[in-house]
């Protein structure tokens, strides 16, 4: 049953949930499709990778953006994640103020 359990597709309430519960941060990044640092689009689900194109590390599949964020985070560790969270907050911000 618990098998079963796992399978089931994560809504992103419940990743957004869990990476709370966690003491992770789900890393938004404006230069990625899916609005996740480290999460792409393949086909109809979610990749969570970790490093650039020519070290890439594949983390899993996921049904939502929020889920493989989520893999992307628990990846990098609760510090990371908060830390780079901090940073896309930063750079949102000053390219809504104009870049100043």
């Amino acid at each position: 049953a618990a098998a079963a359990a796992a399978a089931e597709p994560m809504t992103a309430a419940e990743a957004e949930q869990l990476a709370a519960d966690e003491g992770l941060a789900l890393v938004r990044s404006s230069q990625s499709q899916t609005g996740f640092k480290g999460v792409s689009k393949r086909g109809g689900r979610f990749a969570a990778v970790f490093g650039s194109h020519q070290s890439e590390e594949y983390l899993g599949m996921a049904a939502t953006a929020e889920e493989a964020a989520l893999l992307y985070a628990r990846h990098v560790g609760a510090e990371a994640s908060a830390a780079a969270a901090a940073a896309a907050d930063d750079a949102a911000a000053e390219a809504a103020a104009g870049g100043e």
